[in-house]
């Protein structure tokens, strides 16, 4: 759960410091602020379709701190680079690369929780992920206008951002072995099994259905079938009796 909150928090709340930068430090205006977010949602959709390739090389859980490794080392390097107004083509080259990297993270970070959550617990854990998600996208913003109000530069502000996806990169470290606990969780919980449970019976009942619903096919069919003889029969009998003087 902490690096849910440390990760999630985050990206919940990235645009919203991301806009405040780009406004407040390089002065860009409306329409520029249009073309960012442009540039970063076609870039997180390719992030997004990319992701895929990525986890088949490196495992679900390593994807996900490498995004989380990869982001802040983007975001340490725009702290860096963009100091003012001067630098804006140089932000919205660093822009393709956030979006990427956002497209990568989400996507990831919501499978590696859906892969251990309890089964049968599904709604509880999503709820969960809900609250985290939302309940603690404040501290982010909250640290940036602090640091920025105290007169630190704004650029410099903008670190908070990447320590925590770096907190939340070794959160995710310290977890361990992603199988071995998907092994733990998807048979751990009362509730779990009882559904799981009810979900084999309920597999047993469709496929005694099936049999019963064949085997009245059957009978049908040979019902049909003695019928059919018995009426041929009749037929033949009163051929010949007809035949006969």
């Amino acid at each position: 759960c902490l690096g849910t909150i440390i990760d999630t928090s985050t990206i919940s709340s990235f645009v919203v410091v991301a806009i405040t930068l780009a406004t407040d430090y390089l002065k860009l205006n409306a329409a520029e602020n249009g073309l960012m977010i442009l540039i970063f949602l076609v870039s997180a959709m390719i992030g997004s379709k990319v992701y895929h390739s990525i986890v088949q090389r490196l495992g679900l859980l390593t994807s996900l701190k490498a995004a989380d490794i990869v982001w802040a080392i983007i975001m340490i390097l725009t702290s860096i680079v963009v100091r003012g107004p001067g630098q804006k083509n140089i932000f919205f080259g660093l822009t393709v690369l956030w979006g990427f990297c956002f497209g990568w993270n989400v996507p990831n970070g919501r499978m590696v929780y859906i892969a251990i959550m309890p089964r049968g617990q599904d709604s509880e854990y999503m709820g969960l992920f809900q609250f985290f998600a939302r309940g603690f996208l404040w501290l982010p913003p909250l640290l940036f206008t602090v640091l920025n109000e105290s007169g630190v530069p704004m650029n410099v502000s903008f670190l908070v951002l990447p320590m925590f996806l770096l907190g939340g990169a070794v959160c995710y470290q310290i977890m361990g072995d992603l199988d071995k606990a998907i092994e733990e969780t998807r048979g751990a919980g009362a509730i779990g099994l009882g559904v799981a449970a009810d979900a084999d019976a309920d597999a047993d009942a469709d496929a005694d259905a099936d049999a019963d619903a064949e085997e009245m096919v059957e009978k049908k069919e040979g019902i049909i079938a003695n019928e059919e003889t018995a009426v041929a029969r009749e037929n033949t009998r009163r051929d010949e009796g007809e035949r006969l003087p």
